[in-house]
């Protein structure tokens, strides 16, 4: 729960816990990084790198959900026809079932 708010992220797809502990570990590999170079902790260059690096990888899980939400509130036959036809292809196509996997483990 505390990383679904954190990123402002639905809980439907649970993906705040794999976003947060993505957070965890990018800023403190920055740190130990600028610790090892005798950097400044409290540069804003650090920060802005974590900010820029977790941005993208925020913003493309947001993205992915939000569409989940949107398909999989669709009421209707055509919407629950379309739905199940997109989930086939998924289902069969093993290199994209992969990625979205691999995306959701935040790998």
């Amino acid at each position: 729960m505390v990383g679904d708010s954190a990123h402002s992220i639905h809980p439907m797809a649970g993906q705040g816990l794999n976003l947060g502990l993505g957070d965890v570990e990018c800023l403190s590999r920055l740190v130990e990084e600028a610790m090892a170079t005798g950097g400044d902790l409290g540069d804003g260059y650090v920060l802005e790198r974590y900010d820029n690096e977790r941005q993208k990888k925020v913003k493309t899980v947001l993205g992915g959900v939000h569409v989940l939400h949107e398909v999989f509130k669709q009421e209707g036959s055509v919407g629950v026809w379309g739905r199940g036809m997109g989930m086939s292809a998924v289902n069969l196509s093993g290199p994209i079932k992969r990625q979205i996997a691999k995306a959701a483990t935040g790998l």
